[in-house]
């Protein structure tokens, strides 16, 4: 591996739209639908409309979004990525988004740099694939962004004389990164 693939950003943190989403949810329907994907990361929220169009000769979604500049500036985008279907090996139809700059046939757009597409496209990868042979013996790497998100999750510790949930989530996670990283330096 060049040096290089130590210096991608990592899509886990990124904002993304998964077609399995829009699947579970319904919204992959004949039809032209209209539906609202929010994100809302660090205070900060995000909303990308999204409008399905599906019949027997047109796939696509439609993702409308609006950008805004350091100097306040607002740039209305509208882009179009094509929808294709494969066959299951036990019957019925699965959707892939097409990648709108290199066509591959993909599960997820990642938005970066103002716009949607794949993580080839957008030269990404995943905190697993940094993940050297003593990290994953260890189990799986947990990062910091994760034992912050479960920390700030966990607003109570205890509820009734019990642990809650979130509470416990947070301490188990912190225990394995703990390990993993005495395991590492000793």
């Amino acid at each position: 591996m060049s040096n290089n693939y130590y210096k991608r950003l990592e899509a886990d943190y990124l904002k993304k739209i998964e077609i399995w989403y829009l699947k579970s949810n319904g919204w992959l329907q004949p039809g032209i639908d209209h539906h609202f994907l929010s994100w809302n990361k660090n205070g900060e929220r995000s909303d990308v409309g999204i409008r399905i169009i599906i019949n027997h000769n047109t796939k696509f979604v439609e993702l409308l979004y609006t950008l805004v500049d350091l100097d306040g500036k607002k740039t209305n985008i509208d882009t179009q990525v094509m929808l294709v279907t494969t066959k299951c090996n036990f019957g019925g139809k699965r959707y892939w988004f097409k990648c709108p700059d290199c066509l591959r046939r993909i599960g997820v757009l990642y938005y970066r740099n103002g716009y949607f597409s794949c993580r080839h496209c957008q030269y990404l990868t995943y905190v697993s694939k940094k993940v050297n042979g003593v990290e994953k013996i260890t189990g799986r790497i947990v990062s910091d962004k994760e034992v912050e998100a479960l920390r700030l999750k966990a607003k109570r510790t205890v509820y009734n004389g019990k642990a809650t949930k979130n509470h416990t989530r947070y301490m188990t996670k912190l225990l394995r990164q703990r390990r993993t990283m005495k395991a590492l330096y000793g």
